[in-house]
């Protein structure tokens, strides 16, 4: 049966899908990897909020000598949430 358009409209239609499918599979992976870094910035954020809890505590001694370890920690969350969106 000769079909409109042909075996050249077929191959057209199947470049398409094959694009279509290649794209679906690297936009799963992408959501994948945004979500690994996203499970890692959860993991720091958890961090900064037990450090600021710990210096509520002790919220004098906070005040005056906030520690380092805390600025570093929340520096590293700010980049990590920087990353994430720019890949999306």
């Amino acid at each position: 049966m000769n079909r409109p358009g042909g075996d050249d409209f077929e191959g057209f239609v199947e470049s398409i899908k094959q694009q279509r499918d290649a794209l679906k599979l690297k936009l799963h992976l992408l959501k994948a990897e945004a979500k690994a870094e996203w499970e890692k910035a959860e993991k720091k954020w958890k961090q900064l909020n037990k450090g600021i809890e710990k210096f509520r505590e002790e919220a004098e001694e906070a005040t005056r000598n906030p520690d380092k370890t805390i600025k570093n920690l929340a520096k590293e969350l700010k980049e990590k949430y920087e990353q994430i969106r720019k890949r999306l």
